[in-house]
C-alpha cells in the first residue's frame, strides 16, 4: 500500500550508522596498537575528550549519511508527508541506535586483541538488516519470527521515521528503541571508559 522506500531509505541509513562504527572500532584498535591514545593522553586537554570527539564525530557522520540517502529517495521518490518538525527529526532518529551501538563496538575494540571480534559486529548489524520490516514487511516472516523481527531496533528505527514520513505510530517503536539503545550503553559506558583509560596510560 506504499513504496518500499519509506521501509528501504531507513534501513540503508541504519545499515551506514552501524557498518560505519565497526569501520570506526578497527580505527580505534590501529591507534591504541599503534601508541596514539597514549601521546594524546598526555596533551593537556580533559580526559573524557578523545572519546566525546569520537563519539561526536561519529554522530556527525551519521545525520550527514542520513541527509545524503535522504536526498537520494526523494530523487527516486521518497517524500515526506507529515511536516516540518517531522522530516527534520527524521534525519537525527539514525543516531540513537547508532551512537549505542558504536559505543558497543569501541568498547569490543578497546578490549579485543584480535580484530576478528570488531569485525563480527558487521555481521551482527548485517543480521539484524535481514531481519528487519525494511528489508520485507513483518507479515512475509514466519509467524513464530514474527515477534522477534518487530522488536529488534533496526525494526523500532525503520517504523518510527516510516511513521515520521508517510504516517504510522511512532510513540510505540520509538520506546522500543530507546530501550535498547539505553541498555546497550548503560551496560557499555563505563566498561569503555576504563578500557580506553587502561589503552592511554599503558607502558
Amino acid at each position: 500500500g506504499f513504496s518500499p522506500l519509506y521501509a528501504s531509505v531507513p534501513l540503508v541509513a541504519m545499515v551506514a550508522a552501524t557498518q560505519g562504527a565497526t569501520v570506526g572500532g578497527l580505527g580505534l584498535m590501529r591507534e591504541r596498537d599503534e601508541g596514539l591514545l597514549a601521546r594524546l593522553w598526555v596533551v593537556p586537554m580533559h580526559r573524557a575528550a578523545g572519546l566525546v570527539a569520537r563519539l561526536s564525530a561519529e554522530m556527525i557522520r551519521i545525520v550527514a549519511a542520513t541527509v545524503v540517502l535522504g536526498c537520494t529517495g526523494m530523487v527516486l521518490g521518497f517524500r515526506f508527508q507529515q511536516g516540518f518538525f517531522a522530516t527534520v527529526f527524521w534525519f537525527f532518529i539514525p543516531t540513537i541506535f547508532g551512537l549505542a551501538f558504536a559505543i558497543l563496538v569501541a568498547t569490543l575494540a578497546l578490549y579485543s586483541a584480535k580484530t576478528i571480534v570488531v569485525e563480527a559486529t558487521a555481521l551482527i548489524s548485517g543480521l539484524l538488516m535481514f531481519f528487519s520490516t525494511g528489508f520485507v514487511p513483518l507479515s512475509q516472516y514466519p509467524e513464530w519470527l514474527q515477534p522477534i523481527v518487530r522488536n529488534q531496533p533496526l525494526s523500532n528505527t525503520v517504523e518510527v521515521m516510516k511513521g515520521l514520513s508517510i504516517g504510522g505510530p511512532v510513540a510505540s517503536p520509538m520506546a522500543g528503541l530507546l530501550t535498547w539503545s539505553l541498555v546497550i550503553i548503560a551496560i557499555c559506558v563505563v566498561p569503555m571508559g576504563i578500557a580506553y583509560k587502561k589503552a592511554c596510560t599503558r607502558g
